[in-house]
């Protein structure tokens, strides 16, 4: 079994947020492999089935872009504690690269604001500055917005000469739009994470991919705001977090 497409998604509709036109326009979906590396549970009760639920939806939303189920690996890693499972995501991630031979793989963006996603980030670059994973390593944006940056876009601070653009094509659009609407515990709960709101925005929006080069380390790929990116998405979760308290108060 080989891949020539490797997503690791940090959790169940990442995939699509992130590389949802890439997925609905590859020329070969049998070729592509998924990795959801977390259970997407959160911190509540019934785990167990939150996660059966996230696993059901996330089998669906491949579904919807002609990835079939044997192309799908679920590692079940905590949700939002990835970061205290780096030895056993790196084991299972190189043993996963070893049997697929990966050309291509999707990791989430080095600036992103979850820590999840960053630990995702984190472990497949050093694979790959190790020369543990021979392949084209991208990184996909998913939380794109920060209230801290300039002009609130971080794709609009990297070089743009070391992205790739996929623009919204209709067709893509639309089955992008399907399978997230298959995620629906992130869709139909009464502060849902893919709002309307979101969803809509997402469909106008270009597809970006950056190319990961090893000699291009932290905010080396940036053209403005180097010292501060770092620093603001650290401090933005911080603020939300503190935020959501202070209403969940009133």
């Amino acid at each position: 079994m080989s891949a020539s497409t490797l997503v690791l998604a940090p959790h169940p509709d990442d995939e699509s947020l992130g590389c949802g036109l890439l997925l609905a326009t590859h020329p070969e979906p049998h070729g592509i492999h998924i990795v959801f590396v977390t259970d997407g549970a959160g911190q509540g009760p019934d785990r167990a089935l939150q996660t059966s639920r996230r696993e059901a939806e996330a089998r669906a939303a491949a579904a919807a872009y002609g990835v079939s189920d044997g192309q799908l690996h679920f590692l079940k890693l905590p949700d939002g504690k990835l970061s205290r499972y780096t030895r056993e995501f790196t084991h299972r991630l190189r043993s996963l690269v070893d049997r697929l031979q990966p050309a291509i793989v999707h990791v989430p963006f080095r600036f992103d604001r979850h820590p999840d996603h960053l630990a995702v980030n984190r472990v497949a670059c050093a694979l790959h500055d190790a020369g543990e994973l021979k392949a084209r390593v991208l990184e996909y944006f998913v939380y794109t917005r920060s209230r801290l940056v300039p002009g609130g876009d971080l794709r609009a601070l990297v070089d743009p000469a070391l992205l790739t653009r996929i623009p919204p094509d209709r067709n893509a659009v639309e089955v992008r739009r399907r399978a997230l609407q298959c995620h629906a515990s992130q869709v139909a709960t009464g502060r849902p994470v893919l709002s309307r709101m979101l969803l809509d925005r997402l469909d106008q929006e270009t597809e970006c991919h950056l190319a990961y080069d090893a000699r291009a380390k932290g905010s080396k790929v940036l053209v403005r705001a180097r010292s501060w990116v770092p620093v603001a998405v650290r401090v933005e979760p911080v603020l939300k977090s503190l935020s959501d308290r202070l209403r969940g108060r009133r």
